[in-house]
């Protein structure tokens, strides 16, 4: 199914109100929660731990996705991880690069999918431009990728032409943009990537 990511700052998910303006959001544009994933970065697993708690608990019982971003780059301890109501890992570009050149990126790549995997995490690889490390992340059992070889960064615009005769285009369209209005500090339309199902 299609959804939209948001990434969400280490000050919005300390912002006591984040969790109603989400809400808000969503019934305003119709969106339906399962739809959304909010992505955190790995750094936010380890700051202000109730604060954390809390509003991801909230903003998981809305109904929508939490994913760590950029995941095996921070400092985060794995036992946290187990903690956080989170629902899939995103791997870090770094690790997806080093694929066709190194075998330590492979051995860390494996046993990041294999731990999401056990843990029934969904897993999205970042940064992947090259039908080699597409098919050993898919026989590794990554859920989807992310990157140029499915398409660079898209405008608004063109996301709208990426997505057409895709069933939530004009619902995911119209909520990108209040979503980004709600939960930014100040707008800019940022250019999306794009992500497809291994």
């Amino acid at each position: 199914s299609l959804y939209m990511g948001v990434n969400i700052s280490p000050t919005q998910l300390r912002n006591p109100q984040l969790a109603s303006m989400v809400a808000r959001v969503l019934k305003e544009t119709n969106l339906n929660p399962q739809c959304l994933e909010l992505e955190i970065t790995e750094s936010v697993l380890i700051a202000e731990a109730d604060t954390t708690l809390e509003n991801l608990c909230k903003l998981k019982s809305l109904g929508v996705h939490l994913s760590v971003d950029d995941f095996g780059t921070g400092y985060s301890g794995l036992s946290r991880l187990t903690q956080l109501p989170v629902d899939a890992l995103k791997i870090d570009q770094h690790f997806v690069r080093e694929i066709s050149t190194g075998h330590h990126a492979k051995a860390i790549i494996k046993a990041v999918v294999d731990m999401a995997l056990t843990m029934g995490l969904r897993v999205t690889a970042e940064g992947v431009e090259s039908q080699e490390q597409a098919l050993f992340l898919q026989d590794l059992g990554c859920h989807e990728g992310q990157g140029f070889l499915y398409a660079k960064p898209l405008s608004p615009g063109n996301m709208e032409q990426y997505l057409q005769g895709e069933q939530q285009r004009q619902t995911v369209e119209a909520s990108k943009n209040a979503l980004i209005e709600a939960l930014s500090s100040r707008y800019e339309k940022p250019d999306l990537p794009a992500r497809r199902a291994l």
